[in-house]
Protein backbone atom coordinates (compact mmCIF):
# COMPACT_ATOMS: atom_id res chain seq x y z
CA UNK A 1 0.00 0.00 0.00
CA UNK A 2 2.88 2.62 0.98
CA UNK A 3 4.56 2.11 -2.09
CA UNK A 4 1.77 2.49 -4.61
CA UNK A 5 0.94 5.31 -2.39
CA UNK A 6 4.53 6.60 -2.98
CA UNK A 7 4.44 6.21 -6.89
CA UNK A 8 1.24 8.42 -6.71
CA UNK A 9 2.62 10.99 -5.30
CA UNK A 10 5.99 11.31 -7.29
CA UNK A 11 3.23 11.02 -10.19
CA UNK A 12 1.52 14.07 -8.93
CA UNK A 13 4.04 16.06 -7.73
CA UNK A 14 6.79 15.15 -10.59
CA UNK A 15 4.63 15.16 -13.84
CA UNK A 16 3.48 19.18 -12.79
CA UNK A 17 7.27 19.81 -12.24
CA UNK A 18 8.51 18.29 -15.96
CA UNK A 19 5.59 19.73 -17.23
CA UNK A 20 6.10 23.13 -15.78
CA UNK A 21 9.95 23.42 -16.61
CA UNK A 22 9.68 22.08 -20.33
CA UNK A 23 6.99 25.31 -20.69
CA UNK A 24 8.76 27.56 -19.33
CA UNK A 25 11.90 26.85 -21.22
CA UNK A 26 9.80 26.71 -24.27
CA UNK A 27 7.41 29.50 -23.69
CA UNK A 28 9.43 31.86 -21.55
CA UNK A 29 7.24 34.75 -22.13
CA UNK A 30 3.89 33.31 -21.21
CA UNK A 31 5.21 31.68 -17.99
CA UNK A 32 2.86 31.84 -14.67
CA UNK A 33 3.24 34.51 -12.72
CA UNK A 34 5.22 33.55 -9.40
CA UNK A 35 2.95 33.46 -5.91
CA UNK A 36 4.55 32.74 -2.74
CA UNK A 37 2.92 30.48 -0.66
CA UNK A 38 2.22 31.08 3.17
CA UNK A 39 3.39 28.91 6.20
CA UNK A 40 -0.60 27.94 6.50
CA UNK A 41 -1.02 26.37 2.87
CA UNK A 42 2.52 25.00 3.20
CA UNK A 43 0.70 23.10 6.34
CA UNK A 44 -2.28 22.39 4.37
CA UNK A 45 -0.54 20.40 1.60
CA UNK A 46 1.63 18.64 4.09
CA UNK A 47 -1.84 17.70 5.78
CA UNK A 48 -3.18 16.25 2.26
CA UNK A 49 -0.41 14.18 2.36
CA UNK A 50 -0.88 12.41 5.73
CA UNK A 51 -2.44 8.96 6.08
CA UNK A 52 -4.97 8.17 8.61
CA UNK A 53 -1.95 7.09 11.23
CA UNK A 54 0.04 9.96 10.60
CA UNK A 55 2.37 9.10 7.96
CA UNK A 56 3.53 10.32 4.75
CA UNK A 57 2.88 9.73 1.18
CA UNK A 58 6.21 11.98 0.49
CA UNK A 59 8.37 9.17 1.54
CA UNK A 60 8.29 5.27 2.34
CA UNK A 61 9.51 4.57 5.72
CA UNK A 62 8.26 5.89 8.44
CA UNK A 63 11.35 7.60 9.75
CA UNK A 64 12.20 9.94 7.19
CA UNK A 65 8.15 10.81 6.94
CA UNK A 66 8.41 11.60 10.53
CA UNK A 67 11.52 13.79 9.71
CA UNK A 68 10.25 15.79 7.00
CA UNK A 69 7.10 16.73 9.30
CA UNK A 70 9.50 17.65 12.11
CA UNK A 71 11.62 19.85 9.43
CA UNK A 72 8.68 22.06 8.24
CA UNK A 73 7.58 22.48 11.49
CA UNK A 74 11.24 24.14 13.13
CA UNK A 75 11.01 25.88 9.71
CA UNK A 76 7.24 27.16 10.51
CA UNK A 77 5.90 25.91 7.61
CA UNK A 78 8.03 28.64 5.58
CA UNK A 79 9.36 27.51 1.95
CA UNK A 80 12.84 26.13 2.19
CA UNK A 81 14.13 25.83 -0.93
CA UNK A 82 15.20 29.35 -2.86
CA UNK A 83 17.19 29.01 -6.14
CA UNK A 84 20.93 29.72 -4.50
CA UNK A 85 19.96 26.60 -1.88
CA UNK A 86 18.53 24.36 -4.61
CA UNK A 87 21.58 24.71 -6.76
CA UNK A 88 24.04 23.74 -3.69
CA UNK A 89 21.16 20.70 -3.31
CA UNK A 90 22.01 19.82 -6.88
CA UNK A 91 25.98 20.39 -6.52
CA UNK A 92 25.81 17.64 -3.04
CA UNK A 93 23.74 15.19 -4.58
CA UNK A 94 26.00 15.47 -8.18
CA UNK A 95 29.16 14.63 -5.69
CA UNK A 96 27.29 11.42 -4.44
CA UNK A 97 28.72 9.39 -7.02
CA UNK A 98 32.03 10.15 -4.63
CA UNK A 99 30.08 7.71 -1.78
CA UNK A 100 29.36 4.63 -5.28
CA UNK A 101 25.30 6.46 -4.77
CA UNK A 102 23.40 7.55 -7.53
CA UNK A 103 22.16 11.05 -8.13
CA UNK A 104 19.14 9.97 -9.12
CA UNK A 105 18.11 8.47 -6.35
CA UNK A 106 17.59 12.10 -4.99
CA UNK A 107 15.58 13.47 -7.62
CA UNK A 108 18.45 14.94 -9.23
CA UNK A 109 17.34 14.96 -13.11
CA UNK A 110 13.71 16.33 -11.78
CA UNK A 111 14.93 18.85 -9.38
CA UNK A 112 17.64 20.13 -12.42
CA UNK A 113 14.69 20.86 -14.65
CA UNK A 114 12.75 22.22 -12.39
CA UNK A 115 14.09 24.32 -10.55
CA UNK A 116 15.12 26.97 -13.66
CA UNK A 117 11.33 27.74 -13.57
CA UNK A 118 10.98 27.73 -9.78
CA UNK A 119 10.26 31.43 -9.50
CA UNK A 120 7.34 31.61 -11.81
CA UNK A 121 5.76 28.31 -10.30
CA UNK A 122 2.50 28.62 -9.14
CA UNK A 123 2.07 28.17 -5.81
CA UNK A 124 0.97 24.67 -4.94
CA UNK A 125 3.90 23.70 -7.56
CA UNK A 126 6.12 25.54 -5.92
CA UNK A 127 4.84 24.06 -2.23
CA UNK A 128 5.42 20.55 -4.12
CA UNK A 129 8.96 21.56 -5.82
CA UNK A 130 9.90 22.17 -2.08
CA UNK A 131 8.66 19.00 -0.72
CA UNK A 132 10.29 17.35 -3.57
CA UNK A 133 13.57 19.01 -2.79
CA UNK A 134 13.50 18.42 1.35
CA UNK A 135 12.53 14.95 0.59
CA UNK A 136 15.86 14.74 -1.32
CA UNK A 137 17.57 16.65 1.21
CA UNK A 138 16.57 13.99 4.38
CA UNK A 139 16.84 10.94 2.00
CA UNK A 140 20.65 11.51 0.91
CA UNK A 141 21.77 12.66 4.29
CA UNK A 142 20.16 9.42 5.91
CA UNK A 143 21.73 7.55 3.46
CA UNK A 144 25.31 9.25 4.24
CA UNK A 145 24.81 8.62 8.04
CA UNK A 146 23.68 4.87 7.73
CA UNK A 147 23.22 3.40 3.97
CA UNK A 148 21.27 3.03 1.51
CA UNK A 149 20.27 -0.29 2.22
CA UNK A 150 18.99 -1.82 5.24
CA UNK A 151 21.86 -4.01 6.73
CA UNK A 152 18.42 -6.33 7.33
CA UNK A 153 17.91 -6.90 3.74
CA UNK A 154 21.03 -8.78 2.81
CA UNK A 155 22.24 -10.29 6.26
CA UNK A 156 18.75 -11.49 8.25
CA UNK A 157 21.18 -11.90 11.16
CA UNK A 158 21.33 -8.15 11.56
CA UNK A 159 20.16 -6.96 14.68
CA UNK A 160 21.98 -4.04 15.74
CA UNK A 161 20.69 -0.54 16.22
CA UNK A 162 20.31 1.41 13.00
CA UNK A 163 21.63 5.06 13.52
CA UNK A 164 18.16 7.65 13.14
CA UNK A 165 18.89 11.22 12.24
CA UNK A 166 15.36 12.00 12.60
CA UNK A 167 16.03 12.77 16.28
CA UNK A 168 14.96 16.35 17.02
CA UNK A 169 18.87 17.28 18.24
CA UNK A 170 19.88 16.17 14.61
CA UNK A 171 16.92 17.84 12.46
CA UNK A 172 18.20 21.23 14.24
CA UNK A 173 21.64 20.97 13.04
CA UNK A 174 20.22 20.09 9.30
CA UNK A 175 17.80 22.59 9.53
CA UNK A 176 20.42 25.49 10.47
CA UNK A 177 22.63 24.06 7.62
CA UNK A 178 19.74 25.00 5.10
CA UNK A 179 18.26 28.14 6.80
CA UNK A 180 22.13 29.44 6.81
CA UNK A 181 23.14 28.66 3.41
CA UNK A 182 25.37 25.61 4.41
CA UNK A 183 23.99 22.67 2.36
CA UNK A 184 26.85 21.17 1.21
CA UNK A 185 28.37 21.10 4.42
CA UNK A 186 25.90 18.92 5.95
CA UNK A 187 26.33 16.37 3.52
CA UNK A 188 30.14 16.83 4.72
CA UNK A 189 29.35 16.66 8.12
CA UNK A 190 26.69 13.33 7.58
CA UNK A 191 29.54 10.92 5.83
CA UNK A 192 31.56 8.71 8.21
CA UNK A 193 34.68 11.44 8.82
CA UNK A 194 37.67 8.76 9.42
CA UNK A 195 40.53 8.50 6.87
CA UNK A 196 39.15 5.18 5.65
CA UNK A 197 36.01 6.18 4.16
CA UNK A 198 38.22 9.26 2.54
CA UNK A 199 40.71 6.28 1.50
CA UNK A 200 37.96 4.83 0.11
CA UNK A 201 36.58 7.66 -2.11
CA UNK A 202 39.69 8.27 -3.56
CA UNK A 203 40.43 4.94 -4.50
CA UNK A 204 36.78 4.23 -6.37
CA UNK A 205 37.92 7.75 -7.91
CA UNK A 206 40.72 5.72 -9.74
CA UNK A 207 38.92 3.15 -10.34
CA UNK A 208 36.45 4.82 -12.33
CA UNK A 209 39.52 6.64 -14.23
CA UNK A 210 41.07 3.44 -15.32
CA UNK A 211 37.12 2.78 -16.65
CA UNK A 212 37.01 6.00 -18.39
CA UNK A 213 39.98 4.90 -20.12
CA UNK A 214 38.62 1.39 -21.05
CA UNK A 215 39.14 -1.67 -19.42
CA UNK A 216 42.35 -3.01 -18.60
CA UNK A 217 43.95 -5.44 -20.45
CA UNK A 218 42.22 -9.02 -20.23
CA UNK A 219 44.48 -12.58 -20.69
CA UNK A 220 43.14 -15.30 -23.13
CA UNK A 221 42.49 -18.62 -22.22
CA UNK A 222 45.18 -21.01 -22.43
CA UNK A 223 47.63 -23.50 -21.15
CA UNK A 224 48.80 -22.75 -17.68
CA UNK A 225 51.76 -20.26 -17.67
CA UNK A 226 54.76 -21.57 -16.27
CA UNK A 227 58.51 -19.82 -15.22
CA UNK A 228 60.08 -19.93 -18.43
CA UNK A 229 58.02 -20.59 -21.29
CA UNK A 230 57.31 -17.88 -24.40
CA UNK A 231 53.85 -17.30 -25.07
CA UNK A 232 52.02 -14.24 -26.90
CA UNK A 233 50.54 -13.61 -23.85
CA UNK A 234 53.26 -12.65 -21.60
CA UNK A 235 53.15 -9.07 -22.78
CA UNK A 236 49.08 -8.96 -22.18
CA UNK A 237 50.01 -10.42 -19.03
CA UNK A 238 52.61 -7.89 -17.83
CA UNK A 239 50.15 -5.09 -19.09
CA UNK A 240 48.00 -6.03 -16.75
CA UNK A 241 50.44 -6.46 -13.54
CA UNK A 242 51.62 -2.61 -14.60
CA UNK A 243 47.89 -1.72 -14.72
CA UNK A 244 47.49 -2.98 -11.02
CA UNK A 245 50.26 -0.58 -9.68
CA UNK A 246 53.19 -3.88 -9.95
CA UNK A 247 56.54 -2.47 -10.51
CA UNK A 248 57.91 -4.73 -13.49
CA UNK A 249 60.09 -3.65 -16.83
CA UNK A 250 57.08 -3.04 -19.79
CA UNK A 251 58.66 -4.77 -22.60
CA UNK A 252 60.61 -8.04 -21.72
CA UNK A 253 59.54 -9.67 -24.82
CA UNK A 254 57.35 -13.34 -24.77
CA UNK A 255 59.39 -14.55 -22.40
CA UNK A 256 57.58 -15.12 -19.22
CA UNK A 257 61.39 -14.02 -17.01
CA UNK A 258 60.97 -13.89 -13.42
CA UNK A 259 60.87 -10.53 -13.19
CA UNK A 260 57.04 -10.69 -14.16
CA UNK A 261 57.24 -14.37 -12.84
CA UNK A 262 57.72 -12.40 -9.32
CA UNK A 263 54.79 -9.54 -10.07
CA UNK A 264 52.13 -12.38 -10.61
CA UNK A 265 53.58 -13.97 -7.13
CA UNK A 266 52.87 -10.59 -5.72
CA UNK A 267 49.35 -10.25 -7.37
CA UNK A 268 48.40 -14.04 -6.39
CA UNK A 269 49.75 -12.94 -2.58
CA UNK A 270 47.41 -10.06 -2.70
CA UNK A 271 44.40 -12.24 -3.92
CA UNK A 272 44.78 -14.40 -1.48
CA UNK A 273 46.00 -17.30 -3.97
CA UNK A 274 48.65 -19.49 -3.43
CA UNK A 275 51.81 -17.88 -4.70
CA UNK A 276 53.35 -20.62 -7.16
CA UNK A 277 53.85 -18.08 -10.46
CA UNK A 278 51.68 -20.02 -12.47
CA UNK A 279 48.74 -18.64 -14.19
CA UNK A 280 46.45 -20.83 -14.16
CA UNK A 281 42.72 -20.68 -14.37
CA UNK A 282 42.12 -19.39 -11.00
CA UNK A 283 45.00 -16.26 -11.56
CA UNK A 284 43.52 -15.87 -14.72
CA UNK A 285 39.69 -15.45 -13.53
CA UNK A 286 41.45 -12.61 -10.98
CA UNK A 287 43.31 -11.14 -13.74
CA UNK A 288 40.21 -10.57 -15.89
CA UNK A 289 37.49 -9.35 -13.50
CA UNK A 290 35.76 -6.18 -14.82
CA UNK A 291 36.53 -2.85 -13.68
CA UNK A 292 32.95 -2.54 -14.05
CA UNK A 293 33.01 -5.28 -11.51
CA UNK A 294 36.46 -4.00 -9.22
CA UNK A 295 33.97 -0.61 -8.84
CA UNK A 296 30.57 -1.76 -7.74
CA UNK A 297 32.70 -3.69 -5.01
CA UNK A 298 34.31 -0.38 -4.10
CA UNK A 299 30.72 1.09 -3.92
CA UNK A 300 29.67 -1.82 -1.78
CA UNK A 301 32.49 -1.38 0.68
CA UNK A 302 31.29 2.11 0.76
CA UNK A 303 28.12 1.19 1.91
CA UNK A 304 29.28 -1.14 4.95
CA UNK A 305 31.85 1.98 5.93
CA UNK A 306 28.30 4.05 6.56
CA UNK A 307 26.88 1.02 8.45
CA UNK A 308 29.75 1.14 11.29
CA UNK A 309 32.35 4.04 10.72
CA UNK A 310 30.16 6.61 12.25
CA UNK A 311 31.48 7.94 15.68
CA UNK A 312 34.62 5.99 15.37
CA UNK A 313 37.48 7.98 16.81
CA UNK A 314 40.21 7.36 19.45
CA UNK A 315 41.93 3.85 20.06
CA UNK A 316 39.63 1.18 18.16
CA UNK A 317 39.91 -2.23 16.71
CA UNK A 318 39.22 -3.21 12.72
CA UNK A 319 39.00 -6.61 11.99
CA UNK A 320 38.88 -6.82 7.72
CA UNK A 321 36.89 -10.56 7.87
CA UNK A 322 37.28 -10.43 4.15
CA UNK A 323 40.63 -9.23 3.96
CA UNK A 324 41.82 -11.40 6.89
CA UNK A 325 43.29 -8.89 9.01
CA UNK A 326 43.11 -7.10 11.93
CA UNK A 327 44.41 -3.31 12.68
CA UNK A 328 44.51 -1.99 16.09
CA UNK A 329 44.05 1.92 15.15
CA UNK A 330 45.10 5.26 16.89
CA UNK A 331 42.79 7.65 15.23
CA UNK A 332 43.70 7.80 11.75
CA UNK A 333 46.59 5.46 12.08
CA UNK A 334 46.82 1.98 12.30
CA UNK A 335 49.58 1.09 14.78
CA UNK A 336 49.44 -2.64 14.61
CA UNK A 337 48.42 -5.53 12.26
CA UNK A 338 48.50 -8.78 11.95
CA UNK A 339 46.71 -12.06 9.94
CA UNK A 340 43.71 -13.92 11.28
CA UNK A 341 41.46 -17.03 10.51
CA UNK A 342 37.89 -16.28 9.82
CA UNK A 343 34.76 -18.04 9.83
CA UNK A 344 34.52 -21.13 6.78
CA UNK A 345 31.72 -20.46 4.15
CA UNK A 346 29.46 -22.33 6.34
CA UNK A 347 29.72 -21.24 9.67
CA UNK A 348 30.80 -17.41 8.13
CA UNK A 349 31.87 -14.22 10.44
CA UNK A 350 29.32 -12.10 11.30
CA UNK A 351 29.57 -8.00 10.15
CA UNK A 352 28.68 -5.65 13.19
CA UNK A 353 30.59 -3.41 15.69
CA UNK A 354 31.15 -3.51 19.37
CA UNK A 355 32.91 -2.71 22.53
CA UNK A 356 35.83 -4.84 23.73
CA UNK A 357 34.88 -5.19 27.45
CA UNK A 358 37.21 -7.49 28.73
CA UNK A 359 39.88 -9.92 28.32
CA UNK A 360 39.83 -13.74 29.16
CA UNK A 361 43.33 -14.85 30.45
CA UNK A 362 43.65 -19.24 29.81
CA UNK A 363 40.06 -19.30 28.48
CA UNK A 364 38.33 -22.36 28.70
CA UNK A 365 36.71 -23.37 25.34
CA UNK A 366 32.78 -24.45 25.65
CA UNK A 367 32.02 -26.42 22.30
CA UNK A 368 29.32 -24.64 20.64
CA UNK A 369 26.47 -27.13 19.89
CA UNK A 370 26.78 -27.42 16.62
CA UNK A 371 30.34 -27.94 16.84
CA UNK A 372 29.55 -31.30 19.07
CA UNK A 373 27.28 -32.69 16.02
CA UNK A 374 29.31 -32.10 13.33
CA UNK A 375 32.87 -32.20 14.57
CA UNK A 376 33.20 -33.88 18.26
CA UNK A 377 31.30 -37.08 17.52
CA UNK A 378 32.53 -37.60 14.05
CA UNK A 379 35.85 -37.38 16.02
CA UNK A 380 34.95 -39.56 18.60
CA UNK A 381 33.83 -42.41 16.82
CA UNK A 382 37.04 -42.47 15.04
CA UNK A 383 39.23 -41.89 18.23
CA UNK A 384 37.85 -42.80 21.42
CA UNK A 385 40.44 -41.05 23.34
CA UNK A 386 39.55 -38.00 21.28
CA UNK A 387 38.32 -36.29 24.80
CA UNK A 388 41.07 -36.94 26.82
CA UNK A 389 43.96 -36.26 24.66
CA UNK A 390 42.47 -32.88 24.22
CA UNK A 391 41.62 -32.24 27.90
CA UNK A 392 37.69 -31.83 27.30
CA UNK A 393 35.47 -32.56 30.07
CA UNK A 394 31.93 -33.48 29.79
CA UNK A 395 28.87 -32.09 31.78
CA UNK A 396 25.29 -33.07 32.31
CA UNK A 397 22.35 -30.74 32.60
CA UNK A 398 23.29 -29.83 35.96
CA UNK A 399 26.99 -29.10 35.66
CA UNK A 400 28.19 -32.79 36.95
CA UNK A 401 30.96 -34.08 35.68
CA UNK A 402 30.56 -37.03 33.52
CA UNK A 403 32.39 -39.66 31.74
CA UNK A 404 32.61 -40.73 28.26
CA UNK A 405 30.91 -44.34 28.81
CA UNK A 406 27.97 -42.39 30.16
CA UNK A 407 27.15 -40.63 26.85
CA UNK A 408 24.83 -42.09 23.87
CA UNK A 409 26.82 -40.09 21.47
CA UNK A 410 24.33 -40.92 19.18
CA UNK A 411 21.75 -38.66 20.94
CA UNK A 412 23.93 -37.19 23.22
CA UNK A 413 21.14 -34.72 24.89
CA UNK A 414 21.53 -32.49 27.08
CA UNK A 415 25.39 -31.98 27.67
CA UNK A 416 28.09 -29.54 27.33
CA UNK A 417 31.80 -30.14 26.42
CA UNK A 418 34.45 -27.61 28.24
CA UNK A 419 38.14 -28.06 27.09
CA UNK A 420 40.38 -27.23 29.89
CA UNK A 421 42.48 -23.76 29.45
CA UNK A 422 46.41 -24.59 28.02
CA UNK A 423 48.61 -23.24 25.75
CA UNK A 424 47.05 -26.29 22.95
CA UNK A 425 43.88 -25.19 24.06
CA UNK A 426 41.35 -24.04 21.23
CA UNK A 427 41.51 -20.74 22.42
CA UNK A 428 44.50 -20.41 23.14
CA UNK A 429 46.56 -18.06 25.65
CA UNK A 430 43.51 -15.53 25.84
CA UNK A 431 40.55 -14.35 24.66
CA UNK A 432 38.97 -10.86 23.89
CA UNK A 433 35.62 -10.45 24.60
CA UNK A 434 32.69 -7.87 23.51
CA UNK A 435 29.17 -7.60 23.78
CA UNK A 436 27.28 -9.50 20.58
CA UNK A 437 24.50 -11.47 20.26
CA UNK A 438 26.75 -14.04 17.84
CA UNK A 439 29.29 -15.13 20.76
CA UNK A 440 31.91 -14.08 18.68
CA UNK A 441 35.17 -13.07 19.70
CA UNK A 442 38.92 -12.65 19.02
CA UNK A 443 41.11 -15.20 20.49
CA UNK A 444 44.98 -16.83 20.34
CA UNK A 445 44.97 -20.30 18.81
CA UNK A 446 47.45 -23.25 18.94
CA UNK A 447 47.05 -23.55 15.24
CA UNK A 448 49.90 -21.17 14.15
CA UNK A 449 50.93 -22.81 11.20
CA UNK A 450 47.07 -22.25 9.54
CA UNK A 451 48.13 -18.63 8.95
CA UNK A 452 50.37 -18.98 6.35
CA UNK A 453 47.41 -20.13 4.01
CA UNK A 454 46.37 -18.02 1.09
CA UNK A 455 42.65 -18.37 2.45
CA UNK A 456 42.05 -18.49 6.28
CA UNK A 457 38.42 -19.83 6.73
CA UNK A 458 39.45 -22.38 9.30
CA UNK A 459 37.05 -21.61 12.33
CA UNK A 460 33.85 -21.99 13.44
CA UNK A 461 33.16 -18.03 13.33
CA UNK A 462 35.25 -16.46 16.48
CA UNK A 463 38.21 -15.02 15.34
CA UNK A 464 41.74 -16.79 15.24
CA UNK A 465 44.58 -14.02 15.72
CA UNK A 466 48.09 -14.10 14.66
CA UNK A 467 50.42 -12.34 17.97
CA UNK A 468 46.99 -12.13 20.00
CA UNK A 469 48.78 -11.19 23.27
CA UNK A 470 50.52 -8.51 21.72
CA UNK A 471 47.57 -6.80 20.86
CA UNK A 472 46.44 -7.67 23.97
CA UNK A 473 48.78 -5.66 25.87
CA UNK A 474 47.66 -2.55 23.34
CA UNK A 475 43.67 -3.02 24.76
CA UNK A 476 44.64 -2.76 28.00
CA UNK A 477 46.87 0.47 27.47
CA UNK A 478 48.58 0.06 31.22
CA UNK A 479 52.24 0.03 30.66
CA UNK A 480 53.05 -0.50 34.48
CA UNK A 481 50.22 -3.01 35.50
CA UNK A 482 49.77 -4.59 32.02
CA UNK A 483 53.02 -4.54 30.17
CA UNK A 484 54.07 -8.28 28.53
CA UNK A 485 55.37 -9.04 31.21
CA UNK A 486 53.02 -9.06 33.62
CA UNK A 487 50.79 -10.83 30.88
CA UNK A 488 52.90 -13.55 30.58
CA UNK A 489 53.12 -13.66 34.40
CA UNK A 490 49.41 -13.77 34.96
CA UNK A 491 49.12 -16.63 31.55
CA UNK A 492 51.71 -18.85 33.37
CA UNK A 493 49.63 -18.81 36.29
CA UNK A 494 47.51 -21.39 34.65
CA UNK A 495 43.71 -20.05 35.90
CA UNK A 496 41.35 -19.00 34.15
CA UNK A 497 40.68 -14.89 34.78
CA UNK A 498 38.12 -11.85 33.54
CA UNK A 499 40.02 -8.56 33.75
CA UNK A 500 38.35 -5.53 32.42
CA UNK A 501 39.47 -2.98 30.65
CA UNK A 502 39.61 0.69 32.07
CA UNK A 503 38.62 2.09 29.14
CA UNK A 504 36.57 -0.16 26.24
CA UNK A 505 38.18 -0.24 23.17
CA UNK A 506 35.34 -0.23 20.02
CA UNK A 507 35.35 -3.46 18.17
CA UNK A 508 34.88 -3.18 14.36
CA UNK A 509 33.97 -6.65 12.08
CA UNK A 510 33.94 -5.39 8.60
CA UNK A 511 33.52 -7.14 5.17
CA UNK A 512 35.49 -5.04 2.53
CA UNK A 513 36.96 -6.73 -0.59
CA UNK A 514 38.92 -3.88 -1.83
CA UNK A 515 41.90 -2.81 0.00
CA UNK A 516 44.61 0.05 -0.82
CA UNK A 517 47.88 -0.59 0.09
CA UNK A 518 50.53 1.98 2.01
CA UNK A 519 51.56 2.73 -1.26
CA UNK A 520 48.46 3.73 -3.00
CA UNK A 521 48.32 0.79 -4.62
CA UNK A 522 44.79 -1.20 -4.78
CA UNK A 523 43.86 -4.78 -4.68
CA UNK A 524 41.16 -7.24 -4.17
CA UNK A 525 40.21 -9.72 -1.53
CA UNK A 526 38.27 -12.54 -3.24
CA UNK A 527 34.34 -11.96 -1.62
CA UNK A 528 34.86 -15.88 0.15
CA UNK A 529 31.24 -15.71 1.64
CA UNK A 530 29.47 -14.18 -1.56
CA UNK A 531 27.97 -11.10 0.15
CA UNK A 532 28.67 -8.66 -2.64
CA UNK A 533 26.00 -9.76 -5.39
CA UNK A 534 23.00 -9.06 -3.34
CA UNK A 535 24.51 -5.86 -1.34
CA UNK A 536 25.47 -4.57 -4.93
CA UNK A 537 22.09 -5.48 -6.59
CA UNK A 538 20.20 -3.60 -3.96
CA UNK A 539 22.69 -0.60 -4.04
CA UNK A 540 21.89 -0.56 -7.71
CA UNK A 541 17.90 -1.12 -7.50
CA UNK A 542 16.70 2.60 -8.18
CA UNK A 543 14.52 4.24 -5.51
CA UNK A 544 10.62 4.13 -6.89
Amino acid sequence: MMRLLLVLFVLTIGAPLLASAESASAHPGSAPSATVPSADEVRARIDTLRLADGEMLVVGDVTLAKAVTQFYEQQQFNLIWNLDRVQQLLNALSALVQDGLDPEDYHYAELLRAGVALESMPAAQRIDFDLLATDAYLRALIHLFRGKVDPRRVDPRWNFAISDIASSRALQVISAAVSENRVEDAFAKARPRHIIYAQMQHTLAELRAIAARGDWPQLDDGPTLKPGMVDARVPILRARLIAAGIAIAPDAGELYDPATVAAVKQFQREQSQVSDGAVGKGTRAALNISINQRIDEQRADLERARWLLHDVQGNFVLVNVAGYRVDFYRGNTSVWNARVQVGTPARDTPIFKSKVSHITVNPSWVVPPTILRKDIVPKLRKNPNYLAENRIRIFDSRNQPLSPSQVDWDRPGNIALRQEPGPKGALGRAAIRFPNPYAIYLHDTPHQELFSSPQRTFSSGCIRVERALELVELLFDDSATWNRAAIDAEIAKGKTRNVNLARPVPMLLTYWTVHRHADGRISFNPDVYKRNPALIQALNTPRR
